[in-house]
C-alpha cells in the first residue's frame, strides 16, 4: 500500500525510472551481443592458432632434414623426426640431452664458439645463419658426417635467446668426394707411372746403345792389347757385358709387370 500510495504521488517520477531502466535494459542486451560476438571472436581465432599451430608441428617433424631447439647452453628443447634417426633415438629421449653429448671431443671447441656468436649476434639484435661441417655421434653406432646450421632466436620481447639447428646428413656426400678425390690421385699415379715408364725406356734405350758402342770399341781395342793391358781390357769387357745383362733383365721384368698373365694349371 505505501509503494502504491507513492507511485500515485509522484507519476512523473515513477515514469522516468521506468523509461531509464528501459534504455538500461536495451544497453545490457546490446553489451552481453558484443560481448557474445567477441567470445565468437576470440574462439575462432584460438582454433585458428590450434590449427596453426598444429601444422608447424606437423611440418616440424616430418621436415625431411634434421631441426632442433635449444637453450643458449645447448640443452635441447624440441626436435623433430629426422634428427631422432639420424641420432639413432627417439625424439622424446632427446628432450633434456645437451647436443654437445653427441659432439666428439676434438671439436667442441668449434661448436661452442658457434653457439657463443649466435647468441651475441642475435643480443645485437641480427639473426645471422652460422653453417659448419662436423661430426655427430648416434647412439651405439658410427659417426656421421653433418652439415649444421644455427641461428639464435630470441622468445619475446626481453626474453631468453634459444638457438635454432639445421642439422643434415652429408656422409654420401662426403663418401662420394673422397671416391673423387681417391679416383683422381689414381688417375694422376697411372699419368705418373706412363710417363716414367717413357722416361725408363728412354733411358734404357740410350743406355744400351752406349754400352753397344762401348763394348765394339772395346772389342777392336782388345785385338791390338797385350798381356797386363790385355787383361784389363778383358776385365772392362766383362763389366760392360754384366752391364748389357742387367738392363736386359731390367727390360725383362718390366715386360712382366706390364704383360696380363693368363694363369692355368698345368702338370708338374
Amino acid at each position: 500500500g505505501g509503494l502504491g500510495d507513492y507511485l500515485g504521488q509522484y507519476p512523473d517520477a515513477c515514469t522516468e525510472a521506468l523509461a531509464q531502466i528501459q534504455v538500461y535494459a536495451e544497453e545490457l542486451v546490446v553489451a552481453n551481443e558484443e560481448l557474445r560476438l567477441t567470445n565468437e571472436e576470440l574462439n575462432a581465432a584460438r582454433k585458428i592458432a590450434e590449427e596453426e599451430r598444429e601444422r608447424y608441428y606437423d611440418l616440424f617433424d616430418t621436415a625431411p632434414e634434421g631441426y632442433l631447439v635449444t637453450d643458449r647452453s645447448g640443452t635441447i628443447l624440441e626436435a623433430n623426426n629426422a634428427v631422432a634417426t639420424l641420432l639413432a633415438i627417439h625424439k622424446d629421449s632427446l628432450q633434456g640431452r645437451n647436443i654437445l653429448h653427441f659432439a666428439p671431443e676434438e671439436q667442441l671447441p668449434e661448436i661452442r664458439a658457434r653457439m657463443t656468436r649466435a647468441r651475441m649476434t642475435r643480443a645485437a639484435r641480427m639473426k645471422h645463419k652460422q653453417s659448419f661441417e662436423s661430426e655427430l655421434r648416434p647412439v651405439m653406432e658410427e659417426p656421421v658426417c653433418v652439415s649444421m646450421s644455427v641461428v639464435g632466436v630470441r622468445t619475446g620481447e626481453g626474453g631468453d635467446v634459444s638457438l635454432h639447428w639445421m642439422v643434415q646428413d652429408i656422409s654420401e656426400r662426403k663418401q662420394v668426394e673422397k671416391d673423387l678425390q681417391l679416383a683422381r690421385l689414381n688417375q694422376e699415379l697411372a699419368s705418373a707411372h706412363r710417363e716414367a715408364n717413357l722416361y725408363l725406356d728412354i733411358l734404357t734405350h740410350d743406355i744400351r746403345n752406349t754400352e753397344n758402342v762401348s763394348n765394339l770399341y772395346a772389342e777392336l781395342l782388345a785385338d791390338k792389347l797385350q798381356g797386363e793391358a790385355a787383361q784389363y781390357m778383358e776385365n772392362l769387357q766383362q763389366s760392360i757385358r754384366k752391364s748389357i745383362e742387367i738392363l736386359s733383365m731390367v727390360s725383362t721384368i718390366r715386360r712382366v709387370h706390364r704383360a696380363k698373365s693368363i694363369l692355368k694349371p698345368v702338370g708338374l
